[in-house]
């Protein structure tokens, strides 16, 4: 068999070894012959670069500089300040007016430049917040945990295909896209842009979260998608160094910067920062070539703007930042204004000459004030609870504009604990919620789309076909590389995934489950689907609590007929779930301990009353009132208690889990009476009443019956169980008289029936003359002889059907 190789992608050391050797043209610079890894190669309008594999390593209308002091950093680097906490720290003056220096708070915490009183008065804003209130950092994390906390992640689907659909939620467990998510969400909620890049790195995915500060889209695949064809992310970090001419440690600043294209992900190395521009020299080791045609970046809008040519989203807390900076000022006035209250200021109404000894405060002082003299404090109590009141009122402005919940706990206590309630408690945060969703869903889809067409076009493939000569060709597609003997070797590309843990529950020689289980370990493979079929399934906001899934399970049941809605193992699952209990362990558990139930049930003796051996034949003696043709005994062992007197037949094989009875009459029995009537010897002895019977009500009776059965009506079901019995009993044996009655008569009925009634008279006519009394029976004229009822039993009572 013949082979024919179809190359796939190239690796990054056989695109270096092509390229190392071409020319390039620089637009505006001179031409560049790679002799080596990298060349350095004039930018036009200054600044150096570098030719690599990559071609050329810098965009010309880059600058670094100019990048990081552009209008929109600037813009976007003042919105992450206030969830930074540092949109004060420009700010020269402290909040008594003393002068600081600008940065950090841990940098001048009891550092003045000068002890001496402000000149001049400094104005509010002027002056660093005391006790800043950090609302928007509050606000971002709300959205964060609303979106993606506990319990709210989103599940992927793909329809039909459950290997494609196995295999994305191991690609996003093994790259930890959840924690991932958490923390872009926060960069974009503070920020309003967030990206995404992903690579696969010794066999395992991995995916990064990118500060929308720090990005700059040079080309647009899609603008209106957001979809890039070239991104640049550029910022500075400071690292500590020796200085040679001082020997002290110091911070010295360095450039970072990371591209990603089409074709490849370029990493530059770190470039100190000099007064010229810097020079951009790729570090082959981090760099990569991909060939996929796609750009493995991800731009998410937090919420999208309505400007066309803006592709930067808004920020939770858009456009309150100057409401959050006056509620600092407030709250750190009223807590200035507390601090002194707490020491007030003394007056005095005394002559001045009375000061030249001076006045001691304290409980162990007294002041001498003379006549006409006193003494007091000066408080402003009411000034400080105007100012909590005008606190409490900008707080609900910047939280109603932001669109934020922040429920009082009383309110939320107050409204109970139910999901609908507390649902309608947040719906407002929760229709901005829903725009969240939909935007960092679109980047989750699109970061799992993206990596698995990238693997899948990786997977090599082995097809067979014949040629004009008919002979068979295997045809092999995938990515190649040459060893040292100059053959093509094909390379196998395999992805580090969690395995597959697939358990089985064992069966028995019997054919029913042991309750233990079995597990086998499978490797992940990817479907035939394609990744267009991939979506999410996002959660409910908020999980039901228990009392509604029981009011939700008690109203299925009644809609059901009362049947059961999920299987006992469900449930033993279902109830696990919020707990440290392994469901596996806990449902083998169970099965052993219904086995052990179940054969030590079958090894009991039978109750009064059962026959000793179940195959044995029942003999029922002939009775009027109980059916001729025989009857079946039953499957169930239940001796003639207080429960079994409130049964029928069919109730107590339902408990049992058996079917209704063949014999509707004999499922409609009393269970007792059925019980009593299979008795050889003797009839059962009436069971003398329990005290409890003489005070649980029926109704409560069958409650707590296993399983529960429905209640009786009124007024049976009020009654208490030994009132209950002696009613039952009483119906009972007048039934039994009416049925007696009713059947002697219609059997009378039978043999004689009854003479017609005599057609009416015309009127006129003559009245006959009564027949003699001495006229024999039998004879015309002789009155009929009395109807002896068979069996003498009495005439049936008119209206009762036979």
């Amino acid at each position: 068999m013949k082979r024919r190789l179809k190359r796939g992608w190239s690796k990054l050391a056989g695109a270096c070894a092509k390229l190392a050797g071409m020319a390039m043209q620089i637009p505006g610079g001179p031409t560049i012959y790679g002799g080596g890894a990298a060349q350095l190669f004039q930018l036009p309008g200054g600044g150096a670069g570098t030719s690599s594999s990559f071609g050329a390593a810098a965009d010309a209308r880059f600058n670094a500089a100019s990048f990081v002091d552009s209008p929109r950093c600037r813009e976007l680097r003042y919105r992450r300040s206030f969830h930074d906490c540092t949109q004060h720290d420009f700010k020269m003056f402290d909040f008594d007016g003393n002068v600081i220096q600008p940065g950090p708070s841990f940098q001048h915490a009891g550092r003045m430049v000068s002890n001496a009183p402000p000149a001049m008065f400094v104005p509010w804003p002027n002056r660093r917040p005391v006790a800043p209130v950090r609302l928007t950092k509050t606000i971002v994390k709300r959205y964060t945990n609303l979106v993606f906390g506990n319990g709210r992640f989103p599940s992927v689907k793909v329809a039909g295909d459950p290997k494609s659909q196995d295999f994305a939620e191991a690609l996003a467990k093994a790259e930890k896209l959840h924690g991932v998510m958490r923390q872009g969400r926060t960069i974009g909620g503070s920020v309003g842009t967030v990206g995404w890049s992903w690579r696969y790195y010794e066999g395992k995915p991995r995916v990064e979260a990118h500060d929308g500060c720090n990005l700059h889209v040079h080309t647009w695949a899609d603008r209106g998608l957001r979809i890039p064809s070239h991104v640049t992310e550029c910022y500075l970090i400071e690292e500590w160094e020796v200085n040679p001419k001082t020997n002290r440690r110091e911070l010295v600043p360095y450039w970072m910067r990371r591209d990603w294209t089409e074709d490849a992900d370029v990493v530059f190395r770190m470039a100190k920062v000099t007064q010229e521009e810097p020079q951009w020299i790729v570090d082959e080791k981090q760099s990569v070539e991909h060939g996929d045609g796609f750009c493995h970046f991800v731009w998410t809008a937090n919420i999208p703007g309505t400007k066309a040519n803006d592709y930067d989203g808004d920020c939770d807390y858009a456009d309150v930042e100057e409401q959050s900076v006056a509620l600092d000022i407030l709250n750190s006035i009223v807590v200035r204004g507390g601090i002194k209250n707490l020491d007030p200021t003394l007056t005095l109404k005394m002559k001045p000459s009375q000061f030249d000894r001076g006045i001691r405060k304290g409980s162990d002082n007294a002041l001498l004030l003379g006549e006409g003299g006193a003494a007091s404090y000066l408080e402003s109590g009411a000034s400080i609870t105007a100012g909590l009141a005008l606190i409490d009122a900008q707080r609900k402005h910047v939280l109603e504009a932001a669109e934020c919940v922040i429920p009082d706990p009383d309110e939320l206590t107050a409204a109970g604990m139910s999901s609908v309630a507390i649902a309608a408690l947040y719906s407002p945060m929760i229709s901005a919620a829903d725009v969240l969703r939909q935007s960092y869903g679109d980047a989750i889809e699109q970061l799992l789309v993206q990596q698995i067409k990238s693997y899948r076009r990786r997977l090599s493939t082995r097809t067979t076909s014949k040629d004009e000569a008919g002979n068979e060709v295997e045809t092999i597609e995938g990515e190649f590389e040459t060893d040292e003997a100059g053959n093509d070797v094909l390379i196998e590309h395999t992805l580090d995934l969690p395995p597959r843990v697939i358990e089985e529950e064992e069966i028995g020689e019997d054919g029913k489950p042991t309750g233990a289980m079995t597990m086998r370990i499978e490797a992940r493979e990817l479907g035939e689907s394609a990744e267009s079929m991939l979506e999410l399934e996002w959660p409910p906001y908020f999980a039901p609590s228990d009392a509604d899934k029981q009011q939700k399970a008690t109203s299925l049941t009644m809609a059901n007929g009362g049947k059961p809605l999920v299987s006992h193992r469900t449930s033993v699952e279902q109830f696990t779930a919020g707990t440290s209990i392994d469901p596996v362990t806990e449902w083998q558990r169970l099965i052993e301990q219904q086995s052990a139930a179940a054969r030590k049930e079958s090894g009991m003796f039978p109750d009064a009353g059962m026959p000793v051996d179940p195959t044995e034949p029942v003999e029922v003696e002939a009775d009027a009132a109980m059916p001729t043709e025989p009857v079946a005994q039953p499957e169930i062992s239940l001796t003639p208690t207080s429960q079994a007197q409130m049964i029928t037949v069919d109730e107590a094989r339902a408990s049992a889990k058996l079917p209704p009875h063949t014999d509707p009459k004999i499922g409609a029995m009393n269970f007792a009476a059925y019980v009593a009537s299979l008795e050889k010897t003797q009839p059962a002895q009436p069971e003398q009443p329990d005290d409890i019977e003489s005070v649980m009500l029926v109704n409560e009776m069958r409650s707590r019956a296993v399983p529960p059965l429905p209640p009786l009506p009124e007024p049976d079901g009020s009654m208490t169980v030994t009132e209950f019995k002696a009613a039952r009993a009483a119906r009972g044996t007048a039934a039994g008289q009416a049925v007696g009655t009713a059947e002697g008569q219609l059997q009378a009925e039978a043999l004689v029936p009854s003479a017609p009634e005599p057609a009416p008279e015309p009127p006129g006519a003559p009245i006959p003359a009564d027949p003699p009394v001495d006229a024999p029976e039998g004879q015309p004229g002789a009155p009929p002889g009395p109807a002896e009822p068979p069996g003498g039993e009495p005439p049936k009572p008119a209206g009762f059907g036979g």
